[in-house]
């Protein structure tokens, strides 16, 4: 009975704290894949300065 409660105590503890950084992972998603296409052009650009030189 005592491993049934300690069970079902941990689980709610992982779900209660899951929970909100599940329903942030879209918004630093959207975020990070901002970062990498704002870093891609930064490279590209520079890529096309060396290859023009």
């Amino acid at each position: 009975m005592k491993r049934l409660t300690l069970t079902t105590l941990s689980v709610l503890a992982l779900i209660t704290v899951a929970a909100p950084a599940m329903a942030l992972t879209d918004r630093f998603d959207d975020s990070r894949q901002e970062m990498i296409n704002k870093l891609s052009d930064r490279f590209d650009d520079s890529r096309q300065e060396m290859i023009n030189k």
